[in-house]
Formats: structure tokens, sequence, C-alpha cells
């Protein structure tokens, strides 16, 4: 009898955390007319699914029903492609190039990943996630080519001012007097010739 009591507690705590991550997920899609999230608000949304989805592991009677443990392992990997994928967002929107290219590349790697473990469950959620996401890698492709192509024009003003300042400060004083610069500190005085 004490058993019977066990199997319903845990039932009803594994359909609560589903049910708590099922919402989180319906909060973290946007609606039409509502107000657009930021990537940081959407992040920790889906550390509080990701953290649902490890409490739910935690249960123990979840180990001999072997499709609810995958299909927690399945919805696991899916909301850390999705964290993974508005980390991204967050760096691209701070201009760090760099870090999104990698997070949409470690994205692409959770996508290939998350794919074959949900190709072996068949139910409907599993394939609505495999569609969200394959128009998740469409958005990754484009986002990294974005990111990529302002990163190679950020390092080519770079290196175009970098030429620029050098090309300034080696200048003998005789060769700019056509130029007239407003100098701010000693160190931007051209350089004077020693005389013999």
């Amino acid at each position: 009898m004490p058993w019977i009591l066990n199997e319903a507690v845990v039932s009803t705590q594994s359909t609560g955390a589903q049910q708590v991550a099922d919402r989180l997920s319906g909060v973290v899609e946007t609606r039409a007319g509502s107000k657009i999230a930021r990537p940081e608000d959407l992040v920790r949304l889906y550390d509080i699914i990701l953290q649902n989805y490890a409490d739910m592991k935690d249960i123990s009677s979840l180990d001999k029903d072997g499709n609810t443990y995958q299909m927690i392992d399945v919805n696991t990997m899916f909301y850390r492609t999705k964290r993974c994928f508005y980390i991204a967002e967050c760096h691209l929107g701070q201009s760090n190039w760099l870090n999104a290219i990698v997070l949409y590349d470690k994205c692409s790697e959770h996508i290939e990943q998350t794919e074959q473990a949900a190709t072996g469950l068949q139910s409907n959620k599993t394939q609505s996630m495999i569609e969200d996401l394959q128009v998740l890698s469409k958005q990754i492709y484009s986002q990294r080519c974005s990111a990529h192509a302002s990163a190679f024009l950020q390092t080519q003003l770079v290196e175009e001012e970098m030429k620029e300042i050098s090309s300034d400060k080696n200048k003998m004083l005789a060769d700019s007097l056509e130029e007239f610069k407003l100098l701010k500190n000693e160190n931007d005085l051209p350089t004077i010739a020693t005389l013999p």
C-alpha cells in the first residue's frame, strides 16, 4: 500500500514539473501584440526550464520507465540548444562577434545531438521539436553569417585606423607642413629630423 501512495506522489510531482516547464516554454515563445522579450530574459527562463527537467530526473521512480526518462533527456537537450542560441544572441547584441560565432557553432552541435536523440522517440512533441530545430538551424546560419561579416568589417576598420595612426606618427615634420592637425597631447607630435 505505501508503494502505491509513493507512485501517486511521484507521478503527481513529475506531471507538475512537466506542466511548469510547458507553461514556461509557452511564456518564452512570443505572442502577437506582446512585448518582445530580451535575449537575457529568455536565457533566464530557459535556465528555469532546465532546472525543472533536472529535478524531474532526480525522481527515483522515473528510472523504471525508460520512455519518460528518454523524453526528459530529449527535452533537456532541446531547451539547452535554445538557451545556447539566446546566449549567442546576447553576445551578438553586445557586438561580441567572435563569442557569438563560437556559440552559434555550439548551437549547431546541440541541434544535431537533439535530432539524433529525438528520432528514437516517436511522438507529436518530438516531431514539433524537430521542426523547431530545423527553423532554428536556419536562423543560426543567418545570424552566424551576419556575425562573421560584422567581425570581418570590424577588423578591417581597426586595421585602417592603425595604418592611419602609424603612418601619421612616423611622418617627418617637413613632410606634414601642408596638413593641419589639432594635436591633443605631446605623443601626437610629428618626429623632428635631427640635424648633423
